[in-house]
């Protein structure tokens, strides 16, 4: 652990958090964090399991307040015994990391339910996305909005039963969205969205590949303009001013005469070589 000395490993160790470590190690190690992210993150729960035991909170009461009270709080008045991890953002998404493994174990309560299965279901995708992927409010509230109408569309106040649905029901969800969509680029945005939904209902353990399958991006080809070319004139001054004596000055000249006989790209004539000719004899 390179974030934490010795003395402070022991706060994690000896706190109510203890038992949970190393699921929270296994937990980050399957998200696919890179070591050192994985040493801040168990630096920075050390620094909150020593929080927790000063403040003498029971565990099973940890939500989203008390995370919030950590950081606004206690972290720009700390004056724990150094070395101790301060870094708001690392310490922010593995706390976030730390409430989704004590719900999934029904170590505290889940986030309050909706007023419908769907209210329930986007509650938790947001957490995912919040939690584990890390995303912008303003991103994850534009893709909620999203999510929300698919859902609804499907499954209105009925319980959110992902197997039922079909990749033709996203094709026609897709359609609908497209005909919302003043230029063809911003349908990606949904795209987005679809795709990120189906990632966190496939950790889930759900069986969505074939709906992966149907939310491809569009060709989103740009239109160019037609190349700037030389005028007669300026062809015939360009020729006059080539020289054929000298190796430098007939490569230079065979360059030329390769854009302009053969209509070869700069890159192309670059990459010529012996083998691209072909030789004919009688």
């Amino acid at each position: 652990m390179n974030s934490a000395n010795h003395h402070t490993l022991i706060w994690l160790l000896d706190s109510q958090l203890a038992p949970h470590v190393d699921a929270f190690m296994l937990h980050l190690l399957d998200c696919r964090y890179a070591s050192n992210t994985v040493n801040n993150y168990l630096a920075g729960l050390t620094h909150f399991a020593h929080w927790v035991s000063q403040c003498n909170i029971d565990v099973k009461s940890l939500d989203e307040t008390l995370i919030q009270q950590f950081l606004d709080d206690h972290l720009p008045r700390c004056n724990c015994e150094k070395p101790v991890f301060h870094d708001r953002k690392d310490l922010h998404a593995a706390l976030g990391h730390l409430l989704v493994l004590l719900r999934a174990n029904g170590v505290i309560a889940d986030l309050s339910i909706g007023l419908t299965p769907v209210d329930e279901e986007l509650r938790r995708f947001d957490d995912h996305m919040n939690h584990v992927r890390g995303l912008a409010p303003k991103t994850r509230k534009h893709y909620l909005a999203i999510i929300r109408r698919l859902l609804l569309r499907q499954f209105a106040d009925q319980p959110v039963v992902i197997s039922t649905l079909k990749p033709d029901d996203i094709r026609k969800f897709v359609a609908c969205q497209s005909d919302l969509c003043r230029v063809t680029a911003s349908i990606s945005a949904p795209i987005s969205a679809l795709r990120g939904y189906f990632r966190y209902r496939a950790t889930l353990g759900d069986r969505v590949h074939q709906l992966v399958g149907v939310t491809s991006f569009p060709a989103n080809w740009q239109q160019a303009t037609l190349p700037k070319t030389l005028s007669n004139n300026e062809i015939e001054r360009l020729l006059a001013a080539l020289e054929y004596v000298g190796t430098a000055a007939r490569r230079t000249a065979a360059i030329v005469h390769c854009a302009l006989d053969l209509g070869l790209r700069s890159s192309e004539i670059a990459n010529l070589g012996l083998d691209d000719i072909d030789a004919y004899s009688d």
